[in-house]
C-alpha cells in the first residue's frame, strides 16, 4: 500500500473543470514550488477546497 508522506506546494495559473481526472479538476500551468516539511499530509488541501478556489476565479 502507498501511504501519503510528503506535501508539495504547487502553483498554478488557473483551476479548470476536467472530466479526465477523478477530482473533476485540472491545474492549468502547474509548477512545483517546493516541499512543505512543516505540513503533514492531513493538512493538504481537499477537493472541496479546490472547488471553492475554482468558484472564486
Amino acid at each position: 500500500d502507498i501511504e501519503p508522506a510528503v506535501v508539495f506546494e504547487v502553483g498554478y495559473e488557473e483551476i479548470q473543470p476536467s472530466p479526465t481526472y477523478s477530482s473533476g479538476y485540472a491545474l492549468r500551468f502547474p509548477r512545483f514550488l517546493g516541499v512543505r516539511d512543516d505540513k503533514d499530509p492531513a493538512d493538504a488541501d481537499s477537493v472541496e477546497r479546490v472547488e471553492r478556489l475554482a468558484d472564486r476565479q
